[in-house]
């Protein structure tokens, strides 16, 4: 299997287990997963007794499938350089306003000072801190493709095969002579 056959075989998979796609690339995916894949892939079986019994409403897991590891390794790299030079670091207020009070912590420019971590370090960026996301290296041979191929084969029903006829010409109506 190459890199596309296998793209293709995950995107299908997430879409015959309803996942929602939140972010689509030729070298990763970034999926919701339904709750039948979040039970099938995730090896949670105490949250979901929890949700069982509570009745509570589910929350699954986000899921970022890699299918070209170096390719994404350049990625991050290129990003991560673009963010350095785009946003200088948080000087502070006391190089904006030299007259202010020296025992006066420096305050961000956004009014994020009521939060703890922008009263001890200063202007803390809200949209840095996110949730975490699993990563998965899907390629052939992985874990996370192979498990994935097992649920496959456990709950599939049936499989169409197709074979391609012969082009329709006289060569392959006349009798074969075998020697």
């Amino acid at each position: 299997m190459n890199k596309r056959n296998i793209h293709t075989f995950v995107m299908r998979f997430l879409e015959a287990y309803n996942c929602t796609i939140l972010e689509k690339s030729p070298t990763y995916v970034t999926a919701k997963l339904s709750p039948e894949a979040d039970r099938e892939m995730t090896g949670r079986p105490y949250y979901w007794s929890f949700v069982e019994r509570t009745g509570a409403a589910a929350e699954t897991m986000t899921y970022k499938f890699i299918f070209d590891p170096e390719q994404m390794k350049l990625e991050t790299k290129a990003k991560t350089a673009a963010t350095a030079v785009k946003s200088p670091p948080y000087v502070g207020a006391q190089s904006q306003n030299q007259n202010q009070n020296q025992n006066q912590a420096p305050q961000p420019p956004d009014g994020n000072s009521d939060s703890i971590l922008g009263r001890y370090f200063g202007f803390v960026p809200t949209t840095v801190i996110s949730q975490r996301l699993p990563q998965d290296e899907v390629t052939f041979g992985s874990r996370r493709l192979e498990q994935m191929f097992t649920i496959v084969r456990e709950r599939g029903r049936f499989v169409h095969l197709f074979e391609e006829p012969f082009p329709m010409s006289a060569t392959y109506h006349a009798a074969l002579v075998y020697d």
